[in-house]
């Protein structure tokens, strides 16, 4: 189509919405195209350096955790699938999910996990919990998050613990 025949079928919207036609110089057009044509493929975020940078790294963190508590909240524990009003929008939630996962973010819940003094965990309380025959995470407050293979946020989590005997009574 030319750019007259543009211009008025432009005519049959609201002036507000309608489209004008780009006032650009023709040399400045040729070497947007010229960009254009050149620009074949765009590098992929892990290859950005920027990544690399700690403030970068807290940033992906925290929208991890993020993403991990909305996903928490959708869930169904029970089924493990999304409640029937979540499932539209954890449709999205899974594509933020797996577009972090091909860029090298692990999220790690620690919910049910064998709990050892030497995990590398951030142990906000221990809750004594009566007939357990080993001490496990119940709570995982904040994920543990990697980053190609390297941690960038420490796990936070509630830890069931024997009762003492001087509890008990």
């Amino acid at each position: 189509m030319n750019n007259r025949l543009k211009m008025i079928n432009q005519l049959k919207y609201p002036k507000e919405f309608r489209i004008l036609p780009l006032k650009m110089p023709l040399e400045a057009l040729k070497q947007l195209e010229e960009l254009i044509k050149n620009h074949t493929k765009t590098a992929p975020l892990s290859n950005v350096p920027l990544i690399e940078k700690e403030a970068n790294k807290e940033f992906l963190a925290e929208v991890s955790v993020g993403a991990w508590r909305l996903k928490k909240k959708m869930i169904d524990v029970e089924t493990g699938q999304p409640f029937d009003e979540m499932n539209r929008t954890y449709r999205h939630l899974e594509s933020i999910l797996l577009t972090l996962e091909k860029e090298g973010i692990e999220i790690q819940d620690h919910d049910g996990q064998q709990f050892d003094a030497g995990l590398s965990l951030k142990v906000l309380a221990y809750q004594p919990t009566p007939n357990i025959d080993q001490e496990y995470v119940l709570e995982t407050i904040k994920p543990s998050i990697y980053l190609k293979g390297d941690r960038i946020l420490m796990g936070e989590v509630i830890v069931s613990t024997f009762i003492k005997e001087d509890q008990r009574n």
